[in-house]
């Protein structure tokens, strides 16, 4: 199974370890770490390294994106401004902190013959 080595001090996942939970570990997973099961099926996404975890609600979330973002009930990440869905073709919207908001971006042209 694997396990979420979790730092006892800063909450964050130091690394994955694939583990029975039963037998013995090098002393330092269990002295500076707490061992966190975890299951993709169950969680829907894979745990990686410097993520954090929220002991009171059994998550792990990643760092912000941008410092503007919120992280909501679900911990998942979201802008201040919802994306607009409306680019036209051969356009993306991609985030710009210095504005806090969506700005529209040409997709680069790939040249076939390349």
């Amino acid at each position: 199974m694997n396990y979420a080595a979790v730092s006892k001090e800063t909450k964050k996942v130091v690394n994955n370890i694939e583990w029975d939970g039963q037998s013995d570990l090098d002393p330092y997973w269990t002295t500076e770490c707490t061992m966190i099961p975890w299951d993709i099926n169950t969680i829907g996404y894979p745990v990686n390294r410097d993520d954090n975890y929220d002991a009171t609600a059994g998550a792990f979330y990643p760092d912000a994106p941008y410092p503007s973002w919120v992280l909501n009930d679900e911990f998942r990440w979201e802008a201040p401004v919802p994306m607009p869905t409306d680019a036209p073709e051969g356009f993306y919207y991609e985030w710009d902190e210095d504005t806090v908001n969506w700005i529209l971006v040409e997709n680069p042209v790939v040249d076939p013959q390349v």
